[in-house]
């Protein structure tokens, strides 16, 4: 859910706390909803952490993401993003540093791909020019 940062665990561990104190009876909290709450105030983190990486480190993210090759153009980018530790190398594969972050660079790629798709279109044949 949060992966090894300690900021995004104590998000978690926070939301588990409230289900378990809002929910006297449970002898465990409904992980589920606990993910939902937690999701829900990690992505506005997630979008500004998101904000601040620039296109090739969006683009290697989003790669890593959705199981795409990483280009050997892309490599030291990957490289860099391993060190501030968002990206975790895992049997030779390279994955997001957790299953939140994945689903939200995946969320961006769905919001992205209609719009770079209307821009692939709306350029089509009209580039002409009147003289």
């Amino acid at each position: 859910m949060a992966g090894l940062f300690p900021f995004y665990l104590q998000i978690a561990c926070s939301h588990a706390l409230d289900y378990l104190d809002e929910n006297k009876d449970a002898t465990e909290p409904d992980f589920d909803e606990v993910y939902r709450r937690f999701y829900r105030e990690v992505s506005l983190h997630y979008r500004y952490l998101w904000s601040n990486l620039d296109e090739h480190e969006r683009s290697a993210i989003t790669r890593v993401a959705t199981g795409k090759k990483i280009p050997d153009d892309l490599r030291h980018v990957l490289n860099e993003l391993a060190a501030r530790r968002l990206v975790e190398a895992e049997n030779n594969e390279s994955r997001l540093f957790s299953h939140s972050f994945d689903q939200f660079v995946r969320e961006e790629r769905g919001k992205a791909r209609p719009s770079s798709l209307w821009k692939r279109i709306t350029s089509l044949g009209g580039g002409s020019k009147e003289s």
